[in-house]
């Protein structure tokens, strides 16, 4: 409070209200009361003066003075420190209350989305740990996460027009957007697009870096390490497949441009350019050329995928189970013959149990023998049940299955003791024809199922449809197994051409073919269905005529053309067991042709949807088939004077073994510090060129072989080198 108010106070020139107010203010404020005081005193002092009789001692008026003055600057200057204070402490309440407000603007001001979904189906955004459904249209900005599962594909355009697909089970994080933007994929697949005059991506991946360049669409896939569930109804088991190593990779393949890759643990670095694939772990890079034009199993990325499509899911595939081995006893209770009180049925029940335990022995002989005794058994057991009893047809069905498994048993141990496979299928046919007999039109159609376009599961049909079903699919396989071991007919016969026509439609193998024909028309999108396009390209391949030839053919394309969406676990398993077989008989059936280039795509094919399984049985399987293939090819291009067909035989077979070798880049050429690999198959391919009259490549190829041939082929090569000079 002023002191002008304090001196009108003490002088008694307020009003009443002016009064109350200071004197409010004085019991609050302590400050104003001291002043107050100080005012009072120093009037005081005034009064004595002036009131005084006679004149004070000599000094006594200045030292009054010095006192009021002292005073006087004491409570000012406690005053003006006291007015500093308050206005330090509103100045740094305002500092504070400006900060507070720039900092509650910079988190509320809108950011720059880093993309936003495009097209696709749904997926799961993570925002600061929190999941969120993401949609078409929904932003995303530095820091989000985009998780894909089952079923979910995703196309997201950055904001630099870069445009990212990201498929199914995958993880990607958007580290940094803008001009050079910076993702993180931890899991699973997705292709990369950055256009013309566009600025570079930067993946990071668990193994390393990946920039990928302007004007490239590369596909980055960390593929993981599961189980193939091989269809040994078909063949029989497979030996073990060897452990894989604990080491994951990422595999980039460049479709257009090239991209700059980089390990995470080694100074390892490629540029990769289109047309190229490289295995990348933490510490390597391995890369290899592959034919883009010429495989039939690369996704190359294009705009026609799910990633284009709105809200459209594949459809999840289904597995019936009829692959598996059976276990009879399940089967018995879960079609009904089984589990009654009847003296017949105890005893079906104990076959079962013996048919169960038979199939837990592992040597073949014995396993057959016990089959037999099981079979018995389960005869005997089901002739106490009523002649209309439809229990019957599934006792058939079960009795089908023994005799099938038998036979395997059979085969397997190679006809040990007197036993042919032959039979056991045969009697599993008869078996199964018998259980099938009057099916149409009653519970055990399972056709009628099947026909409305959707795929039933196997246990949501009646118990006579499951058996019949599982009978018509066996009978298929009992079929061709018979006609696989039996000589044909057409084979052993010099017969006119209409005794061989209506042979053929008797003929074992035309017949499993047809029936395996029918069901994969009828299975609808289930694996079995798949199945029985392999089952009838293995007859078609064994019919051995130029028709069935490309029949199977167009099966085994139909197969690895399979999409494998929205798929996994054991039916994915089993799908990839088939695609896996499929492309082994297309490796076969190309190395028995003429065609060197198509039999090592094929064989690079394997390699493209099996990249991790290079230790394994069927790749090892693979590469003797390809390298025996095109040794045969080599040789009888030869032996035709096709010599043409014989420089391609030979080009590729070098490139087979520089391949098997892990020479990848440089497969088929002289390395880059000139050494020469294989100088017979090469001196072979310069024969082949010089039977062509290519003197140009001939003669190229006499300048790489010479002087680095052992001295048993130089008089050869001699030969070669003087019919080429004499054209120069």
């Amino acid at each position: 409070m002023d002191e002008l108010t304090l001196h009108r106070y003490l002088d008694g020139r307020l009003d009443e209200a002016q009064r109350s107010a200071v004197e409010a203010a004085l019991r609050a404020d302590p400050a104003s009361r001291r002043t107050l005081d100080a005012l009072r005193e120093e009037a005081r002092l005034m009064r004595s003066s002036f009131e005084a009789q006679s004149e004070p001692p000599s000094g006594f008026g200045r030292v009054a003075s010095r006192v009021v003055a002292t005073l006087h600057i004491e409570e000012r200057a406690r005053i003006a420190s006291l007015r500093t204070r308050n206005v330090f402490r509103r100045v740094v309440y305002a500092a504070s209350f400006a900060a507070a407000l720039m900092l509650c603007f910079l988190l509320v001001r809108p950011r720059t989305p880093a993309g936003a979904l495009m097209s696709g189906t749904h997926a799961t955004v993570t925002v600061h740990g929190e999941k969120r459904e993401a949609q078409k249209g929904l932003n995303v900005y530095d820091g989000d996460g985009i998780s894909t599962e089952k079923g979910q594909f995703v196309r997201i355009g950055l904001s630099n027009a870069q445009t990212i697909d990201i498929d199914e089970f995958s993880d990607l994080v958007i580290e940094k957007s803008g001009t050079a933007p910076v993702l993180r994929m931890t899991r699973g697949r997705l292709g990369v697009s950055v256009g013309d005059g566009q600025n570079s991506v930067q993946l990071d991946v668990p193994q390393g870096t990946i920039s990928v360049r302007p004007g490239t669409r590369l596909d980055v896939w960390i593929p993981e390490r599961t189980s193939v569930r091989w269809p040994d109804v078909f063949y029989g088991a497979l030996p073990a497949r060897t452990p894989v190593q604990a080491e994951s990779n990422v595999i980039v393949t460049v479709f257009s441009g090239y991209a700059q890759i980089a390990c995470a643990k080694s100074t390892a670095t490629l540029t990769a350019r289109q047309g190229m694939r490289a295995l990348v772990s933490k510490t390597e890079i391995q890369p290899r050329w592959i034919n883009i034009a010429g495989s039939r199993v690369l996704d190359v990325r294009g705009d026609d995928g799910l990633h284009a499509r709105d809200n459209v899911s594949p459809v999840e595939w289904m597995l019936l189970g009829l692959l598996e081995k059976p276990q009879f006893e399940v089967l018995g209770h879960r079609w009904g013959l089984s589990g009654a009180d009847s003296a017949g049925n105890t005893r079906i029940d104990e076959s079962l149990k013996q048919l169960d335990a038979a199939m837990g022995i592992s040597a073949h002989d014995v396993r057959a023998e016990k089959l037999a005794e099981g079979l018995q058994a389960l005869r005997q057991g089901c002739e106490i049940l009523a002649q209309n009893d439809e229990r019957r047809r599934i006792g058939l069905t079960l009795e089908g299955l023994a005799h099938f498994e038998q036979g395997r048993a059979r085969f397997a141990a190679g006809g040990q003791k007197g036993s042919d496979p032959q039979v056991s299928f045969e009697a599993a046919r008869v078996a199964f024809d018998a259980a099938l007999i009057g099916t149409a039109n009653t519970t055990s159609d399972w056709k009628t199922a099947f026909s409305n376009g959707t795929t039933p599961t196997m246990t949501t049909l009646p118990p006579e449809a499951q058996a019949a079903l599982t009978a018509a699919f066996r009978r298929a396989l009992a079929l061709s197994w018979s006609a696989r071991i039996m000589p044909s007919k057409l084979d052993a016969l010099e017969l006119s051409k209409t005794k061989t026509d209506a042979l053929e439609k008797t003929n074992p193998v035309r017949v499993a073919a047809d029936a395996f024909a029918q069901l994969h028309d009828e299975l609808g999108h289930s694996v079995e269905g798949v199945a029985a396009f392999l089952g009838e390209a293995i007859c078609d391949i064994r019919a051995g005529d130029e028709a069935s030839r490309r029949r199977a053919l167009d099966s085994l394309h139909v197969i690895i053309s399979k999409s494998l969406a929205g798929t996994d676990g054991a039916t994915r398993q089993t799908l990839d067991g088939i695609r896996e077989a499929a492309l082994i008989e297309l490796v076969r059936m190309y190395a028995n042709g003429n065609d060197a280039k198509t039999t090592l795509d094929a064989a690079r094919d394997y390699e493209l949807m099996f990249p991790l399984d290079s230790g394994a049985f069927a790749s090892q399987d693979v590469r003797t088939l390809v390298l025996k293939g095109l040794e045969a090819q080599k040789k009888s291009a030869f032996a035709d004077k096709r010599y043409e067909q014989a420089v391609d035989a030979c080009s590729a077979l070098l490139t087979a073994l520089d391949e098997a070798e892990g020479h990848w880049l440089d497969a088929g050429q002289v390395d880059p510090l000139g050494n020469v690999r294989h100088v017979g198959e090469r001196l072979d391919r310069l024969e082949a060129l010089v039977g062509t009259k290519d003197w140009l490549r001939a003669s190229a190829e006499a300048q790489q072989l010479n002087g680095r041939l052992p001295v048993d082929l130089q008089p050869r090569f001699n030969t070669f080198d003087l019919e080429i000079r004499k054209h120069f």
